[in-house]
This record gives C-alpha cells, sequence and structure tokens, in this order.
C-alpha cells in the first residue's frame, strides 16, 4: 500500500514511530525486546516487539509504547 492511499492514523503511527524500528526496549519486567515496527492487522493496528529467543509480542497501537508497558533501553543497557 502506498503511503499516498493510508489512511491519517497510519501515517501518524508510521512517522511517530518509524524513527524507533530496531531499537532496543524493556518491558515492565525488565526483559529486552528489539522494536521490531508496525503491522496493519484487519482489526487494528500493532507495535511488534521481538525477544532474544524469536518471541514475538503484537501490542496494540490504541496507546503508546510506555501505555503497553515498553520504555525505550538506555544506550549502557544494551552493550555487549
Amino acid at each position: 500500500m502506498s503511503r499516498s492511499k493510508c489512511s491519517d492514523t497510519w501515517l501518524r503511527i508510521l512517522n511517530e514511530y518509524e524513527p524507533h524500528f530496531d531499537k532496543i526496549f524493556n518491558d515492565e519486567s525488565g526483559k529486552i525486546y528489539n522494536f521490531v515496527g508496525i503491522v496493519h492487522g484487519s482489526d487494528d493496528y500493532y507495535y511488534v516487539m521481538s525477544d532474544s529467543k524469536g518471541f514475538t509480542v503484537l501490542a496494540s497501537c490504541v496507546g503508546s509504547l510506555d501505555q503497553m508497558g515498553f520504555t525505550l533501553a538506555q544506550h549502557e543497557e544494551v552493550e555487549k
């Protein structure tokens, strides 16, 4: 789908979160996830988070990543 045919909501979410794609986030328990991107499902838009074992979490874009329990990890937390 071209961006010109996308809904305003989809474009707003993409513009806000695209700079965070492939960044590391922590959930409320401290587990580390890679923010893979956003997917348009049949019923909603979802943030796609993947852990180091390949487990994927879809979090509804109804709220922000913060509201879904994810916070951007500090640089020191993700260094290997």
